[in-house]
């Protein structure tokens, strides 16, 4: 009789499940692709649904005569100037409450102490440590060179980011314009292209169909949101709360966040 072969990891595994394995594989690939190019791909998808939020704005204004490339300008213009009057109205607070940061972890920090500190004290891996600190002399080698990293500064670090915002915000405004203007022909070539008339149908009619409905879900997400954040801001007025504005802007931008926004959102309040 002739010796069995050994069985390997790839024999083992059953033909049902492959194609799970090989499934999971490609989703693994694919977001670790996104992470890779998330530099390039934020802005494209945020300048693809800021598109889609502002298309029925900017079809309204060509049923007014106005051309589509001014239309798209003003729609983007109006966008903009809102968006940076809720930021120029939440600067102070904002500030304000950054200046307060490190008085409030430290409170915190404080609190934390306290209600740990009993247990800190009967702690026997703190025991071990203090014991195995003690063994040893601590003193370091005088003939050994110090090496000492200075970390950047605040303003280092603010400036390197706020250049890299600004890119990014400039790079995402002109691909909403573009999306704006030439989003439509564009999408009409490549449904032309297709040789199938009846697949063309079909990807019009589904085209189409995205078109609706993504701009009516984000303007009734959007609508959501900042009624939200202005009943946020209301009711923290009325109980005399601090920085009402601050809290009801950050209550609008963490409820566009999928299933983990509202959970934040209630620790946060």
């Amino acid at each position: 009789m002739s010796p069995t072969p050994p069985t390997t990891a790839v024999d083992s595994v059953t033909p049902a499940a492959r194609p799970l394995l090989l499934e999971l594989l490609v989703v693994v690939a694919a977001a670790h692709v996104a992470w890779i190019a998330s530099a390039l791909l934020v802005p494209i998808v945020g300048a693809l649904l800021a598109a889609l939020l502002l298309q029925p704005v900017v079809r309204m204004l060509r049923r007014c005569w106005i051309p589509r490339w001014l239309g798209a300008l003003l729609a983007l213009t109006i966008a903009v100037g809102g968006v940076g009057g809720t930021l120029y109205a939440v600067y102070d607070p904002a500030v304000t409450a950054m200046t307060e940061l490190p008085g409030t972890i430290e409170r915190a920090k404080k609190r934390i102490l306290d209600t740990t500190h009993d247990w800190a004290e009967n702690n026997p891996v703190d025991e071990t440590i203090t014991a195995l600190t003690e063994l040893s002399d601590g003193k370091p080698d005088p003939r050994q060179p110090r090496v000492i990293v200075e970390p950047p500064s605040f303003a280092q670090r603010a400036l390197a980011l706020g250049t890299v915002a600004l890119g990014n915000l400039a790079a995402s405004l002109i691909l909403v314009y573009f999306f704006l203007v030439f989003g439509g022909g564009l999408l009409q070539r490549m449904i032309d292209r297709s040789p199938d008339r009846r697949g063309k149908q079909m990807s019009l009619d589904v085209a189409r169909a995205i078109q609706a409905q993504i701009p009516r879900y984000m303007l009734t997400i959007t609508c959501i949101n900042v009624g939200l954040g202005l009943a946020v801001a209301g009711t923290f007025a009325v109980l005399g709360i601090r920085n009402p504005l601050l809290w009801g802007a950050l209550a609008t931008l963490v409820n566009f966040i999928p299933y983990l926004g509202p959970f934040v959102l209630s620790l946060l309040l």
